[in-house]
């Protein structure tokens, strides 16, 4: 699953990702956080911990 997300909005990572998280082995930031912002990390964590 390629997930696109910012900062401005985190809907998607709620409304698509949250809901899979227990399917989700890992995440990749591509680009890092030079790339994605700190509020959409910030959210990926909520959702995963800090675990992944």
């Amino acid at each position: 699953m390629l997930v696109l997300a910012d900062d401005s909005n985190q809907r998607t990572i709620y409304d698509v990702v949250a809901p899979h998280q227990n399917v989700i082995d890992n995440y990749y930031l591509l680009g890092g956080t030079n790339v994605i912002g700190e509020q959409t990390v910030n959210v990926l964590k909520e959702i995963f911990g800090e675990k992944k």
